[in-house]
């Protein structure tokens, strides 16, 4: 036995594996003369059997793994169950099969035990004869031995599995984490170096010396490796870190880390060497790339945030910091919206979160909010962050101010539609703001006035007093109309010397006679200039209403540019309209003032007074005279137009003496009747005041000749005059005072009333224009502009006359506002002096 031992070591020293065992099988079967001989191990979990190696023969074969095919096979031991299951095992894959069954053979099993005691397989053999005791005495002999080799071997093998599974789970681990290893031994020399190892070197699965693959790291680089691993070999620690480059054989050049440790054996002396390198030049890439985009991020000239998924600032670099004055601390944990401006909808930013839903960005203009509360332009851009399953989990917010833009932008706006030299809209705003009026207009049926001012002989002025001149008048002249007008009406500089104006406030054929009127008589003002100088300019007037004149811009344009010519042709200085029915044909004109003229001569200009009656003082009578002129063959003539004859022929002087004469002597012959304190309201035209002293000296006279006393005669006066930069206007009003006249501002509210005017100028009567009473019951903003005259003037201590009262409903409600009197068609239409009498009688007697 001890020979057959010894043969079979020797037999097996270089078998591993499948072949070990059918070598140990074939070996045991001849050593007991078996028939046959199987190595099986158990399943037992799946009970499953599996013949590791079948010999027959001196031939070694394999089966495959067999499942219990019961209980009762369960529970059976193994050899038990090899011998039951032999036919099954072997049919139709052993020729003996076919013909011999298994159960005929003497069979012995020897039980193969693993490390825990646990049966994990058996050596069966089969006999053709009879065992005698002495037979399996030495069976078991022969069996115990090879079990402890099989048992031995397939440890041997299975540990090894389990070593090659490790190092492909190794090899692995550092493949995904860009690692390989290497192992020096310093007693054989040997050097291990792992899969990945090479891939990091870019080297082929060769063998390698310890000094080839640290010759691979960069010439700069190896005294400083060298050192590293030598201090370790020195240190207690035994670990060393660094941190170098490599040159691979085809050049290229990469940034690892190589950390590890020395192993030393019991007698602490260094026997191994082990390392592991990491590529780093990925990440360091990855870090140069994140590093170059937080500089980007913190010195952009764009403003950026981050946010999270909620919109909730996560942080902001410099740029934000910059434009908007917020700090981290300011906004960080915020959310995005908190620096918007208010002054977007919801519906605005509802869209915005749409866009961002189905685009993953948005890219606009929008309004912000610095720290200071200031608003201002930005250029926004939001892109969302997605992840691998393309959810959003961050917003990029960038940004840049664009108010320095929009400035320009406005500048190059307000030069293309206003004139540099007087501020005001130019042609082409102009006829914008036209066409808009027309839509407007057109849709709510409704009609609004234009004029088209033309300057008269200003080219003489300019050539004659010089450009600058010239421009400092243009500017004098645009800030008048715009005083004259409402804050809403539009006035434009169509050319050199051509002015036009938009006005909804006018929008009948009256009202703009009005208007006109009073815009030829603020024109005939003098205009200041700098260095104190006086200039005196007039101006011809076309006037057209829409739709009556036109339903277009070239229509009303043109109508307008008709009236202008034949005011023109007129002789300058009025208005015209050029529609038929209401123009002023040269012919009228001239008859009008020839006519004019003779009438005031003759005294032909009749007078009508309407009373003004005072709420809470209805013992107090005072009348406005009211000049009234009916021409011969053309009957009554409208006072806008003959007091506007007068003022641009010269006549206004003569007219308004001849006006106070009467008056004064209708007042005489009342006092004489016994009517002691009737006051008249005497309107004055602005020409009268062109001349202050002999305005002053006339009215002396007069009221020496008649007797009397100045503090029965209050005068009128258009907001126009106020507007006048001849300085003596105010010094003629305190004079009037000083004298003992009242004065009053007729028609307030139609021009540009101003509050300075009521501080600075001696009134103390405002008489509120019949437009706004007219629709006050119906209009509220009628109603507030009342409200808030008669407030203001109260403020000032002025008194209120209401003009053109017609229904009690007017009156209750001005009195309820506090208004002082009224006057209107609601209690007496205007009458001649022969019914004023009787009309004081009967308030006498009342």
């Amino acid at each position: 036995m001890r020979a057959w031992i010894s043969s079979l070591i020797t037999s097996l020293s270089h078998q591993h594996g499948q072949a070990y065992l059918d070598a140990l099988g074939v070996s045991l079967a001849q050593a007991v003369e078996a028939q046959a001989l199987a190595v099986v191990h158990f399943e037992r979990v799946d009970c499953m059997m599996k013949v590791d190696t079948w010999i027959e023969s001196g031939q070694a074969y394999t089966c495959d793994l067999v499942r219990c095919q019961d209980k009762q096979d369960k529970d059976r031991c193994g050899a038990e169950f090899f011998r039951n299951a032999a036919n099954r095992i072997f049919k139709d894959k052993l020729p003996y099969a076919q013909y011999c069954d298994a159960s005929a053979f003497q069979m012995y099993a020897y039980p193969m035990l693993d490390v825990n005691g646990i049966e994990s397989g058996a050596i069966i053999a089969f006999f053709s004869t009879e065992l005698s005791e002495l037979d399996e005495s030495l069976l078991s002999t022969y069996f115990q031995f090879c079990a402890t080799l099989i048992v031995n071997e397939q440890s041997r093998v299975e540990a090894l599995a389990l070593l090659e599974r490790e190092r492909c789970l190794l090899a692995n681990a550092q493949k995904t984490a860009k690692e390989g290893s290497w192992s020096w031994s310093l007693i054989s020399d040997d050097l291990y170096c792992s899969p990945n190892l090479f891939s990091i070197y870019q080297l082929k699965e060769i063998s390698l010396e310890y000094y080839d693959l640290m010759g691979l790291s960069h010439p700069d680089d190896q005294e400083r490796v060298n050192r590293a691993i030598l201090c370790a070999l020195g240190s207690d620690e035994a670990v060393f870190d660094v941190e170098h480059r490599i040159v691979t054989p085809k050049g290229e050049e990469k940034q690892v880390r190589q950390t590890g440790y020395i192993v030393r054996d019991d007698l602490d002396v260094a026997v191994r060497i082990d390392g592991v390198v990491r590529d780093l030049t990925e990440s360091k890439q990855v870090n140069a790339e994140l590093q170059l985009a937080k500089v980007i991020y913190d010195y952009a000239s764009e403003a950026i945030i981050s946010t999270n998924e909620e919109k909730v600032i996560l942080s902001v670099n410099e740029a934000f910091r910059r434009i908007t004055g917020y700090q981290d601390e300011d906004v960080v944990g915020k959310h995005a919206t908190s620096l918007s401006s208010g002054k977007h909808s919801d519906s605005f930013f509802h869209d915005i979160e749409k866009c961002l839903a189905e685009t993953g960005g948005w890219e606009g203009e929008i309004w912000s909010r610095r720290k200071s509360g200031e608003a201002f332009p930005e250029q926004l851009k939001i892109k969302a962050i997605r992840n691998a399953t393309g959810q959003a989990e961050k917003y990029l917010y960038i940004f840049s101010d664009i108010s320095a833009q929009k400035s320009a932008e406005a500048k190059v706006e307000y030069r293309e539609n206003y004139d540099a030299l007087t501020r005001l809209p130019n042609r082409a705003l102009f006829i914008d703001r036209l066409k808009q009026t027309i839509i407007q207009e057109k849709q709510r049926d409704g009609q609004f006035c234009l004029i088209v001012i033309d300057l008269d002989q200003f080219k003489t002025i300019n050539e004659s007093l010089g450009h600058a001149i010239g421009d400092d008048l243009l500017r004098a002249v645009a800030r008048r109309l715009v005083s004259s007008v409402k804050q809403e009406d539009t006035v434009a500089r169509l050319s050199g010397d051509e002015f036009a104006i938009i006005t909804r406030s006018t929008t009948d054929v009256e009202g703009a006679h009005k208007l006109a009127s009073s815009l030829q008589q603020a024109m005939n003002m003098p205009f200041k200039l700098s260095l104190g100088r006086m200039i005196y300019i007039s101006a011809s007037m076309g006037v057209a209403i829409y739709p009556q004149d036109g339903a277009n811009v070239s229509r009303l344009m043109s109508v307008c540019d008709q009236a202008v010519f034949l005011a023109k042709s007129i002789g300058r200085n009025t208005y015209s309209f050029s529609s038929q029915q209401n123009i002023k044909r040269p012919e009228r004109q001239l008859l009008l003032r020839n006519a004019l003229k003779e009438a005031i001569e003759h005294q032909d200009i009749s007078l009508k007074y309407q009373p003004i009656y005072h709420f809470n003082e209805p013992d107090q009578f005072q009348f406005e005279v009211l000049a009234r002129w009916k021409h011969e063959t053309l009957g009554w003539i409208e006072p806008s137009e003959f007091i506007h004859i007068a003022e641009v022929s010269g006549l206004m002087s003569d007219l308004g003496k001849h006006i106070l004469v009467r008056a004064c002597n209708d007042l005489n012959e009342l006092q004489l009747l016994g009517f002691e304190g009737v006051c008249f309201h005497v309107n004055r035209s602005v020409q009268e005041f062109l001349q202050p002293s002999l305005c002053l000296s006339i009215l002396e006279k007069i009221f020496a000749k008649t007797k009397i006393k100045p503090e029965q005669v209050a005068f009128e006066i258009q907001e126009s005059l106020l507007l006048s930069d001849e300085s003596n206007i105010e010094e003629i009003l305190l004079e009037l005072k000083r004298r003992g006249h009242s004065i009053a501002i007729d028609d307030f509210g139609v021009g540009f009333s101003s509050l300075s005017h009521l501080r600075k100028f001696p009134i103390d009567t405002i008489k509120i224009d019949e437009v706004f009473i007219h629709e006050m019951e119906q209009s509220t903003q009628d109603y507030i502009m009342v409200k808030s005259i008669i407030d203001m003037a109260k403020a000032f201590q002025k008194k209120v006359i209401a003009e053109g009262v017609e229904t009690q409903t007017q009156a209750d409600l001005l009195h309820n506002m506090g208004c002082d009197a009224y006057q209107g068609y609601f209690q007496q239409e205007p009458m001649p002096f022969s019914e004023v009498i009787d009309w004081l009688r009967h308030q006498d007697d009342a």
